[in-house]
C-alpha cells in the first residue's frame, strides 16, 4: 500500500492514529517523522505551525530561497526557536515524487540543537546523514527541491514537535 493510500485511509477514520504511525515506519519513514506526520493529519491543528497537544512553544522556519547556495553551503539554513532551555532535535528531509526516485522521503540532514535559555537561534543543518550521498541527491534535483523539516523534543513536561515545508529553485 503506497504512502498517499494510507494517509487517505486514515483521513477516511478508517485506520487508527497507531496502525498509522507503524505503517509508515514499516514503509521507510523514520518514526518521528510518521508521529509528526499522524498529528499534522489529525483533525484539530493548533496555530503556527506548532503541532497539537505542544507542551512548549517553539518553531523551525526554513530560511533559504536559492537551491544553488544551499547546494555550494552543503546544508539548509534553518531558525529555530524555543521557549525553554533544553535541545530539539532537528531532520531534514528531501522530498521527491515516485517518478522521480524510489526514495520519496530521504532524510538528508539531522542535528541537535541546544538552547541554554528561551530564545531563537539561526543554524545550518549540513547534509551529512548519508555522505556524500545526501548531498548529491540534493544536486539531482534540477530545477527545485522540496524540503520539509521536523524539529521536535520534550521540555515542559511534555514532548512537542514543529516542522516546515518549503520548495527550493535555481
Amino acid at each position: 500500500m503506497s504512502q498517499d493510500q494510507i494517509v487517505a485511509e486514515y483521513l477516511d477514520g478508517r485506520m487508527s492514529r497507531r496502525a498509522l504511525i507503524r505503517r509508515l515506519v514499516a514503509g521507510g519513514v523514520s518514526f518521528g517523522a510518521a508521529v509528526a506526520y499522524a498529528q499534522v493529519l489529525g483533525p484539530a491543528r493548533a496555530p503556527a505551525r506548532t503541532l497539537k497537544d505542544a507542551h512548549f512553544a517553539g518553531g523551525v522556519e526554513i530560511r533559504d530561497t536559492d537551491l544553488n547556495k544551499v547546494i555550494d553551503k552543503g546544508g539548509l539554513k534553518l531558525r529555530l526557536t524555543n521557549d525553554h532551555a533544553g535541545s530539539l532535535y532537528v531532520e531534514v528531509h528531501l522530498l521527491r515524487k515516485p517518478s522521480e526516485s524510489e526514495y520519496t522521503d530521504s532524510i538528508v540532514g539531522a542535528q541537535s540543537v541546544n538552547f541554554a535559555g528561551p530564545g531563537a537561534k539561526g543554524v545550518r543543518i549540513p547534509f551529512d546523514v548519508n555522505p556524500p550521498y545526501s548531498l548529491k541527491a540534493v544536486k539531482r534535483q534540477r530545477h527545485r527541491a522540496r524540503f520539509r523539516v521536523l524539529a521536535s523534543g520534550s521540555g515542559g513536561g511534555g514532548f512537542s514537535t514543529f516542522f516546515d515545508e518549503a520548495v527550493i529553485r535555481r
